[in-house]
């Protein structure tokens, strides 16, 4: 595990994390192994319809906290808190999430 300094925080980076540690995302609920950073990427193909999907963020009581569209081969990280859940309205559809930190 690799720790570099971000502010008062050590940001601990998920660089041995495998294959494994790759989730799908569906209409059920998940942590992403209780990460604050998840890096996001949408695989499906761009010539097919839609080529984006919303990403649902709830809170441990599962209330929509936050929600936004990730684009189809655009990668990104988002920060959210560790007991907060991600989803999407679907079962899965090639959105992928890993945890590639944990501030804190």
């Amino acid at each position: 595990m690799n720790a570099s300094l971000l502010g008062s925080h050590v940001l601990q980076m998920n660089l041995s994390g495998g294959i494994n540690s790759i989730e799908e995302l569906t209409y059920y609920p998940n942590h992403i192994n209780n990460a604050n950073r998840v890096l996001l990427n949408y695989t499906k193909d761009p010539s097919s319809s839609p080529i984006f999907d919303t990403v649902i963020i709830k809170d441990e009581n599962g209330t929509v906290q936050n929600s936004f569209i990730v684009y189809a081969h655009v990668p990104m990280i988002i920060k959210k808190d560790r007991l907060h859940t991600l989803e999407i309205g679907t079962a899965g559809n090639g959105l992928f999430a890993t945890s590639v930190g944990i501030e804190g």
